[in-house]
């Protein structure tokens, strides 16, 4: 787990709120800071990030994916908000707004065998 924080434009105890939100929060310390200072702040406490090294997780997250598509398949509700979070992480809906506000390409990335068969 890290936190990041972007400094552009605040104080220098700004770092040390964010850390001491995070640490409160989560019950824990926080070793590692990534500063950065090119970008304004959008958050209140910064971005944490964690990170997941776990081989019982990525099971349980392909079991929870495994269900997920046998459910999505049977439901077209599931179906479209499916295609929807498909699209808005791997690919984009193009309008043509200049002429007549149409829908004319919707693209979705996927660069495995696997991935193509599931669209």
């Amino acid at each position: 787990m890290y936190l990041e924080i972007s400094i552009k434009n605040k104080p220098n105890s700004f770092k040390n709120q964010c850390k001491n939100f995070w640490e409160g929060y989560f019950k824990t310390n926080i070793k590692k800071i990534r500063l950065r200072k090119e970008f304004n702040n959008i958050t209140k406490y910064g971005t944490i990030h964690l990170i997941l090294n776990n081989s019982l997780i990525a099971k349980l997250l392909k079991q929870i994916i495994k269900i997920s598509k046998k459910e999505v398949e049977k439901n077209k509700k599931l179906s479209i908000d499916y295609l929807k979070g498909i699209i808005a992480a791997e690919g984009n809906i193009n309008v043509k707004s200049t002429t007549t506000n149409c829908l004319y390409m919707v693209r979705i990335s996927a660069s495995r065998k696997e991935e193509k068969r599931t669209l």
